[in-house]
């Protein structure tokens, strides 16, 4: 099945290079990525205007709140994909 939107492009965040990263803490070395779809159901469009910008204010304040390294956010009308980087000792919820 093809989607009329353009599918998530890693290489438009340099992603390969932000993960490859291998970061150090005070007595560890660490590379912990997550990778977020958010999918609203049935794949309703509805990620758009003004939806679509305060989704990307609430998703980008919420990561500096979480202490969460935002990698990259690309929000499309039916979907959404989210890439963080956290610590070792991250242990908010």
């Amino acid at each position: 099945m093809l989607h009329k939107y353009q599918h998530f492009n890693p290489n438009k965040y340099e992603l390969d290079v932000k993960i490859a990263v291998v970061k150090s803490g005070f007595h560890c070395k660490y590379n912990i990525n997550y990778h977020f779809v958010w999918i609203p159901k049935y794949r309703k469009i509805v990620l758009e205007d003004q939806v679509k910008d305060e989704l990307r204010i609430i998703l980008t304040n919420e990561c500096k709140a979480l202490y969460l390294e935002m990698l990259a956010l690309e929000i499309m009308p039916d979907h959404l994909h989210l890439f963080v980087g956290a610590k070792p000792t991250h242990n908010r919820m």
